[in-house]
């Protein structure tokens, strides 16, 4: 009961001294924000991050109201055998606004770090760190964008990610939610074949999702279908570049 009693005062005298610190960083022009998600399979780009499994995701923010922000976002991942890497922590810092009445910006960097996830693993080389430039520009539920790195991960070279968004407002205050990228690598110069094509031996591959969600008791539910051009034998026998239907419940703290 003591030890019940002990964490209970703990916890409150946190909450009171969190409680202060944001509303001092609130006056000094900042905003601190929390998320918290579940999903039935974390996919990136299209590709399955954890072998089809389940992931459990969250990270937080910190916005300027000049527009800088910065933040960290994490999640367990599954690579399959020979990767040890269990863990995605992605830590990025950025700027974003408003050009006119109905156009905004988004513009930043990110590194992605996978801990365990350098140097060798039963003799194979993994080097699965790296970084990217990204920028948007969005309007009318339309956002255009695009992400840049010079040196992708495993090893691979220039690597470049172009993709379209769309939102719509549906009935219920359900938000219907498209997506299509491309994915464009360039392993030429890394010793993988010497090709200029990407990881799956192509010019580049596409994904592309439908997806629908909605807010409910302060929870935001989704349900969507992810999918790539990328063939099974392309994906290591895999299923994991796939068509699938992703379901996840978020929330923001």
């Amino acid at each position: 009961m003591k030890l019940k009693a002990l964490s209970q005062a703990v916890i409150a005298a946190s909450l009171v001294s969190g409680a202060t610190l944001a509303q001092a960083e609130e006056e000094k022009g900042f905003e601190i924000a929390g998320n918290i998600a579940l999903v039935t399979d974390y996919r990136f780009r299209g590709v399955s991050q954890t072998d089809g499994g389940p992931a459990v995701q969250g990270g937080f923010d910190v916005e300027h109201k000049s527009g800088l922000y910065a933040g960290v976002w994490g999640s367990n991942i599954d690579f399959g055998p020979g990767v040890d890497a269990s863990m995605e922590i992605d830590y990025y810092v950025g700027i974003a606004g408003d050009i006119t009445d109905k156009v905004s910006y988004d513009a930043g960097w990110i590194w992605y770090d996978y801990p365990q996830g350098d140097g060798n693993s039963g003799g194979v080389a993994q080097n699965l760190d790296y970084y990217e430039w990204y920028a948007s520009v969005s309007t009318m539920g339309v956002t255009l964008g695009m992400a840049y790195t010079p040196e992708f991960t495993a090893d691979l070279n220039s690597y470049n990610y172009y993709y379209v968004d769309y939102s719509v407002g549906l009935p219920q205050d359900i938000s219907l939610d498209l997506h299509y990228g491309i994915s464009d690598y360039d392993d030429s110069a890394n010793g993988n074949g010497g090709d200029g094509d990407n990881g799956f031996g192509s010019e580049h591959d596409d994904d592309w999702s439908v997806g629908l969600s909605k807010d409910l008791f302060g929870v935001s539910f989704g349900l969507s279908w992810v999918d790539t051009n990328i063939g099974k034998t392309a994906c290591g026998g895999t299923n994991n570049c796939s068509g699938q239907v992703v379901f996840s419940i978020s929330k923001s703290l």
